[in-house]
């Protein structure tokens, strides 16, 4: 049975590690082309500590170097509570499947898209319920650059290497004014998986409506895909980490991306 309303708004969390990374402007060039089919599971770690946070971003040559084992020791250290999120995401080429890691109950929620039709579910196992809605659409293909703003900080490489998590990485700071207040470190390795990444951007951007996120993952993904991304504000006392920790290449079931049956289908309008 399908519920058709008209106006009605869909708020979505997607996974924040989307949210919170900045990249460097850079000429516009096409997305990698190739196509992934596989999984991958992201690990996310918030807490909120002012002086956590003013502490990283008073030294800033501490940051890129930061992992989240460090950040949970530190937390652990100051007393501090964390918030943990784990996703693995079920892609095969312009579809995906986003579900918390480890859900032995079945009941959370989860997030099917299609990219290429535009097409987006969010569905509710616990209530046997789908919201879903026709958005933006991919094309064949999508460009990236000359997302940058005036005021937007300075992003530069650091002129590093290293492996992290089995990948390959290069060294990216971000800086306003002199403190550095996020590291990230971008593999070439995983190119095949940024178009797909860069659609689900624009869905955040486009539910979130402040555009800002979308166009920071966007300037990112020019120069890699993220492994790990550590952020620290002084200002709000927030510090967020977010790394991939597993990917795996493989052949994905035909139904994978298909919603289940038997569950209340509620279209919204947008």
């Amino acid at each position: 049975m399908t519920h058709v309303y008209r106006g009605a708004p869909v708020t979505l969390l997607l996974v924040r590690s989307l949210l919170l990374v900045a990249a460097p402007a850079a000429a516009p060039r096409a997305l990698g082309a190739q196509t992934f089919e596989g999984s991958v599971t992201m690990r996310e770690l918030h807490l909120e500590s002012a002086p956590l946070s003013a502490a990283l971003v008073a030294r800033p040559e501490s940051l890129p170097h930061l992992t989240l084992a460090d950040l949970q020791m530190l937390a652990d250290t100051a007393g501090v509570p964390v918030e943990r999120t784990e996703l693995t995401y079920y892609v095969s080429g312009s579809r995906l499947r986003s579900v918390p890691a480890g859900d032995s109950s079945g009941t959370a929620e989860f997030l099917i898209a299609d990219f290429a039709e535009g097409l987006y579910r969010v569905v509710d196992p616990a209530q046997t319920l789908i919201v879903e809605w026709r958005g933006r659409t991919a094309g064949d293909t999508i460009t990236i650059g000359g997302y940058a703003l005036p005021d937007d900080p300075d992003i530069s490489e650091i002129g590093q290497s290293r492996e992290v998590n089995g990948f390959l990485c290069d060294g990216w700071v971000m800086r306003r004014g002199t403190e550095i207040v996020e590291a990230s470190w971008l593999t070439a390795e995983l190119d095949d998986l940024t178009r797909t990444f860069a659609h689900l951007a624009l869905l955040s951007e486009e539910l979130s409506g402040s555009g800002e996120s979308g166009r920071s993952i966007l300037r990112l993904l020019d120069r890699g895909f993220p492994v790990r991304t550590v952020t620290a504000d002084a200002d709000a006392g927030l510090i967020s980490a977010a790394e991939i920790t597993a990917v795996e290449r493989r052949a994905l079931a035909a139904d994978a991306f298909d919603p289940p049956p038997g569950y209340l289908t509620v279209t919204v309008e947008r």
